[in-house]
């Protein structure tokens, strides 16, 4: 048996000393309230930008010229090379390598409050182009980030609550491309071989002015979505231009607000996909053809180099709204299997480009294991619904910028699986394009619609779930799990259906995640080595940054984790709280009443007890005020017995103490 004086040299501890309080909410946030963002003085940027959107005149269409709200981009510093046009068009081009830090002042010219959002990008709140900090008519709004993405497709747009869809659809969006050194070293198609391909949709009055839902216009009528008469591609409508007879890399994304397409090749050609929303995939793959939703973007890769000069190869489009009606179908009669109608036309000319094979092996994903994922069995649902006006994500809508429910709070480092479920049992069913910020995730399983419709099964057959995505089209009556791990960065995030005019009536949310708990060693108190992980974590600003340091008085949380040893999944547990302050030699536990008490190493008593250990058990410590009184050097250890067991030698624990200097 252990005695007291043998615990007390292996735990080797002094920590805490505090009774169980409560804190307030973090303070409530109004984004009308919120200064913007300003340039930082220890911020060095490799590449420095101009970014204003405003209202302009625009030639779309033979005619009159369009009005349009756009981004205009001015290189301030570094690469000139970093902001450009696509070619004849409009729409904006940023190009970065992964690692550059970008300084970007948006400006807003336009008649209302704006925001810009980086879609794909891993962003600091602040920084990620929350509604929260919208910012008005003359304002600026400094973005300073560092390009940590993998290379790949990724686009910028705006995201004001309500307003989001108005906005983009009348101009607003660009490409944000980010190239690294693997992509560099894979030799793919670059330069003029290297085609970028926007499709969106928009319908013109006869002064080829833009036509837009009418504000107001009953709720029902939003639920819709908004699908257009005219399909553009690089802002373009009959899109066209010559090719070399070579190979070439187009990135296919679809900036509609609404709409869903099939595309497909002219000539019969299969569609060798090389990448995804989040980038290369590891390997190729292929469909007859693609379905891709509002906000996605797939690259493909098509050699021509053996087709005759003089050949037209046109890209087929098969446009379908939100409920999956068929616009093509309803406004030509054309089906894709008879011929949908060419959004893009390309004419081979007489020069011939040898390219390089297209590689087999093309990227290595970032490592996410469903195995590590805390909540593998039990999946965080997400249930899409539309009934009676409103458009829900588990019952809710978008409410105040800075809210959050308890279970929207993640934890920064973990591995999680989603689950959306579109599968309500009354109300509208549609397609619905989810999105998560400041993440990529895999698709790992799809569960469709019972009965589920022959043109459900059609766009199922066209999609790409290989690779990492943001944006996960979820059909009617279906359930898509996903996994994902979230970045290091902390703060409010949001979650919504990309479905713009959805967006805008609220199947928005937002989710917390906060910071990274400090794992440490794990042992047993009899010595012997543990495959448990404990984590421990003190934060005084509500969780967006992790601290050992205490000024007084203050109020502050403390938490742990503990993911169990395989074998004790299922198991009770016994949480025990150990503390002891300023080095000295008296163990203290923590009991259930929050109260401390003399370490009994024969009659532990318990911090919590959980009838059924899960995989990975988070839990708080202490959420309250440290006062004057309490000034000291804490050491704190976590530790669990399994059953019913209170002897002091079945303790599993940190071996490093979590220590807390209060000040």
């Amino acid at each position: 048996m252990f005695n007291r004086r043998q615990f007390l040299q292996v735990f080797s501890v002094s920590t805490l000393g505090a009774a169980i309080s409560s804190l307030s909410s973090a303070q409530s946030m109004s984004h009308n309230l919120i200064a913007p963002a300003t340039a930082t003085a220890d911020f060095e940027p490799d590449v420095e930008l101009e970014l204003i959107a405003r209202v302009e005149s625009v030639s779309l269409l033979p005619g009159q010229a369009t009005q349009l709200w756009r981004y205009v981009g001015t290189v301030l510093h570094g690469d000139a090379s970093a902001f450009s046009y696509l070619e004849n068009s409009h729409i904006p081009v940023i190009r970065a390598r992964r690692g550059q830090k970008f300084r970007i002042h948006f400006r807003n010219q336009l008649p209302e409050e704006s925001i810009v959002h980086w879609h794909g990008l891993y962003m600091a709140q602040r920084m990620d182009g929350h509604p929260m900090y919208a910012i008005p008519t003359g304002a600026t709004f400094v973005y300073e980030f560092t390009v940590e993405n993998r290379a790949g497709t990724y686009w910028f747009h705006p995201h004001p609550h309500e307003r989001t869809g108005y906005q983009v659809y009348h101009g607003l969006s660009g490409l944000f491309l980010v190239t690294d050194e693997h992509e560099q070293q894979l030799q793919l198609p670059s330069g003029e071989f290297d085609l970028p391909l926007i499709i969106q949709d928009r319908t013109f009055s006869s002064s080829n002015q833009l036509i837009y839902l009418p504000d107001p216009s009953p709720r029902n009528v939003w639920m819709q979505g908004f699908t257009g008469e005219t399909v553009l591609v690089n802002g373009v409508s009959s899109y066209s231009r010559n090719l070399k007879r070579s190979a070439y890399r187009l990135r296919l994304f679809n900036a509609s607000n609404s709409s869903n397409y099939m595309l497909r090749w002219s000539h019969g050609a299969a569609m060798t996909v090389i990448g995804t929303d989040g980038g290369l995939l590891e390997t190729p793959v292929q469909r007859s053809y693609l379905s891709i939703a509002p906000a996605e973007r797939i690259d493909i890769w098509i050699d021509l180099s053996q087709l005759p000069a003089g050949q037209e190869v046109s890209l087929l489009a098969e446009s379908f709204s939100p409920a999956l009606t068929n616009v093509t179908a309803l406004q030509n009669g054309a089906a894709l299997t008879q011929g949908a109608r060419p959004i893009a036309g390309f004419v081979l000319d007489s020069e011939q480009v040898t390219a390089n094979a297209l590689p087999q092996q093309l990227s290595v994903f970032p490592s996410i294991d469903l195995a590590e994922a805390t909540n593998r069995n039990n999946p965080r649902t997400v249930q899409l619904s539309m009934m009676r006006g409103q458009v829900m994500l588990n019952g809710r809508v978008f409410g105040a910028m800075d809210d959050y429910a308890d279970d929207e709070i993640v934890r920064a480092g973990t591995t999680e699986v989603w689950e959306f479920a579109n599968n309500a049992a009354m109300g509208m069913q549609m397609s619905h394009a989810m999105h998560i910020h400041n993440v990529q995730f895999k698709v790992i399983e799809r569960v469709p619609a019972v009965n589920e419709s022959a043109l459900a099964q059609q766009m199922r057959a066209g999609f790409v779930d290989d690779g990492l995505k943001d944006v996960v089209q979820v059909l009617p009556g279906e359930r898509v799990r996903v996994l994902l791990k979230y970045e290091q960065q902390t703060g409010i995030y949001l979650y919504h259906c990309h479905i713009l005019e959805h967006e805008d009536l609220g199947m928005m949310r937002n989710f917390m995640i906060r910071a990274a708990l400090a794992s440490k060693p794990v042992a047993t108190v009899a010595g012997a080595a543990s495959s448990a992980r404990i984590e421990l974590g003190a934060s005084a600003d509500n969780w967006l940054s992790l601290t050992e340091e205490f000024q007084t008085p203050a109020n502050y949380h403390l938490m742990a984790a503990i993911q169990p040893e395989e074998s004790h999944i299922g198991r009770q547990g016994n949480i025990v709280m150990v503390v002891s302050a300023d080095g000295g030699n008296t163990l203290l536990v923590v009991n259930n009443l929050g109260r401390l008490q003399p370490l009994d190493v024969d009659n532990i008593q318990f911090f919590t007890t959980v009838s059924q250990l899960p995989f990975r058990h988070e839990f708080t410590l202490f959420n309250g005020m440290m006062n004057i009184s309490d000034r000291g050097t804490y050491d704190l250890f976590i530790g669990y017995t399994l059953d019913e067991s209170r002897r002091a030698e079945d303790i599993t624990y940190n071996t490093t103490p979590l220590r807390l200097h209060v000040r």
